[in-house]
């Protein structure tokens, strides 16, 4: 229960701190300036970050122990926190920034220097000092790296996301208590955090958000990779989760010394610079990113299962993918030049048009009831605990939505995933546990997502079809917060393929199902936008009403 609502708590208070930070920030001029260099084209406040930390790190040390055991961890933390809020603030020189990053991952060696007797790299093993050296190097590349990466809305973000799910769930395996809270703290305020940074940003991490998550994430796969029975560390683990930013930037730094001119000097050479020169689409450009961490995700899971360095091949071969991603794009793009001239295209008919939006308005409603009908759950034998703190976060997330009438508001969409995401948990725990006569009429139930999903498709393939018809040309349907969720549906699947459980096959299928639901609302939305409202706020009821049921 403590892990859920750390999560909640993270999330809703982020939620709500963040409007008040861009205030803030801006009164204080705390801004990122278009320029030259940056991508972005408005002026943006920066260190958005520190709200992440202060979040993530208040909950850890108010639910946590034993904190005298992690006192080091905070130390480095607060040293990195430092050296960000004043990068963006007044800017720092590299060798200024070098001296905090060497202090801060200082830290994290002493702190686990007494659990640590060896490191060991690709199955070779390090001598000592030489250990301690290229790991101290290895630390303070990572957050180097990482803070280079951070170029678009929603990339860090989006992939500190996947990095923090993949490692909660490891550590819920292993039972580390530490970096469960830590784990779910960062996930929900970065979930919280999305919101406000998926493209178009209204708010950047800054030096300060991107140093604090690369500190984080180094301290936790240093948590999972170190084996405390064996007291070796086994670096390989930390390099194939963090191979995407690892690799762009060594790509980077070669190509700067090859051509004479300093390390430190911005260019144009990372990989989403390349992918944006090709006129790739801002989202996605983060979405193609993401895929490719998640594949590395896939390569380091199975190494952490089986410790076979035939994981190597696939290694090197998405290694080489990101090195030469610019050939490859020169190809794709002459091939896409001339689809595009054979390409014939046939419009829809405008009376199919017709029809799909005024069978879309009458069946939205009818396809809510029947839901509602077929999977609401009538009892449940659950610590009413969850129950409870569930209701309270539907209800707190209710509250800010009529406090803001943000309704119309894009990134508040995500509430509609939530509140399904929170139904369909409800309905697959009673399908998991095998208690089909608490559903009512469950095989009908059963049938019911099977033909609404086909239904769903069509529509949503007729809808996509026609859509420059309905919709204005510029009109974003599928927004950086949604090509998130996508992509976090995805590595709860692989999780549930490498590590299994009961708590990923729950919570992946409920994501899914509420994912299907969500692009629903979302045509919906396009199609009758002045009767959005209802559908919005009618999607708080189905949670509330099965958390209430079941609570009395």
């Amino acid at each position: 229960m403590i892990y859920l609502l750390i999560f909640l708590l993270s999330l809703v208070l982020t939620i709500l701190s963040v409007p008040y930070l861009i205030k803030f920030l801006e009164r204080n001029n705390v801004l990122d300036i278009p320029s030259q260099r940056r991508i972005h084209d408005q002026v943006t406040p920066r260190m958005g970050g520190i709200v992440i930390y202060c979040v993530s790190v208040f909950l850890l040390f108010s639910f946590y122990n034993d904190l005298n055991s992690i006192r080091l961890i905070g130390v480095g933390s607060l040293i990195i926190l430092l050296c960000g809020i004043i990068d963006d603030i007044r800017g720092l020189k590299y060798s200024t920034k070098f001296l905090f990053q060497i202090s801060a991952s200082l830290s994290i060696i002493i702190h686990y220097k007494e659990y640590l007797n060896n490191v060991m790299i690709f199955g070779f093993s390090l001598p000592f000092p030489l250990d301690l050296i290229i790991l101290l190097i290895f630390y303070v590349g990572v957050i180097n790296a990482i803070n280079w990466m951070d170029g678009l809305d929603g990339l860090i973000t989006g992939y500190s996301l996947i990095m923090f799910s993949v490692i909660f769930v490891l550590s819920y395996q292993r039972d580390d208590a530490f970096l469960i809270m830590l784990s779910a703290a960062f996930i929900g305020s970065l979930l919280g955090f999305t919101k406000f940074n998926a493209y178009p940003a209204n708010i950047f991490l800054g030096d300060t958000g991107s140093m604090i998550l690369g500190y984080f994430l180094l301290v936790s796969l240093t948590e999972i990779s170190l084996s405390k029975t064996t007291r070796v560390l086994d670096l390989t683990l930390p390099i194939y989760f963090l191979a995407l930013p690892i690799v762009d930037t060594l790509k980077v730094i070669i190509i700067r010394l090859l051509r004479g001119s300093s390390i430190f000097h911005s260019d144009f050479n990372h990989l989403h610079h390349i992918m944006l020169s090709y006129k790739i689409r801002h989202k996605t450009t983060v979405f193609f990113i993401q895929i490719i961490t998640i594949s590395f995700c896939v390569v380091a899971l199975y190494y952490y299962k089986t410790s076979s360095l035939l994981t190597i091949v696939p290694f090197t071969i998405l290694s080489l993918l990101i090195i030469f991603i610019d050939p490859i794009l020169k190809v794709l793009y002459r091939v896409e030049l001339i689809r595009k001239k054979i390409r014939v295209y046939e419009e829809l008919p405008a009376k199919l048009i017709s029809v799909l939006r005024k069978f879309i308005y009458k069946a939205s409603f009818l396809l809510l009831f029947i839901l509602g009908l077929l999977s609401f759950p009538l009892h449940i034998e659950i610590n009413s605990s969850y129950l409870l703190i569930l209701l309270i976060a539907e209800l707190v997330l209710l509250s800010l939505a009529l406090f803001q009438k943000s309704y119309k508001e894009p990134f508040i969409h995500w509430n509609v995933f939530f509140n399904f995401t929170i139904y369909f948990w409800l309905y697959n725990i009673i399908k998991y546990n095998d208690q089909s006569n608490l559903l009512l009429l469950s095989y009908l139930s059963n049938a019911y997502f099977i033909y609404c999903f086909a239904g769903f498709t069509l529509i949503l393939l007729l809808f996509l079809t026609a859509r420059h018809k309905i919709i204005p040309a510029d009109y974003l349907f599928l927004r950086g917060t949604d090509l998130t969720i996508i992509v976090f549906i995805l590595i709860t699947f692989i999780l549930r393929v490498f590590i299994g459980g009961p708590l990923i096959i729950i919570f992946s299928s409920s994501m899914l199902m509420a994912f299907i639901f969500y692009l629903w609302y979302k045509v919906y939305i396009v199609i009758t936008p002045s009767r959005g409202r209802y559908l919005f706020y009618g999607s708080f009821a189905l949670p509330s009403l099965a958390l209430i049921s079941m609570l009395f």
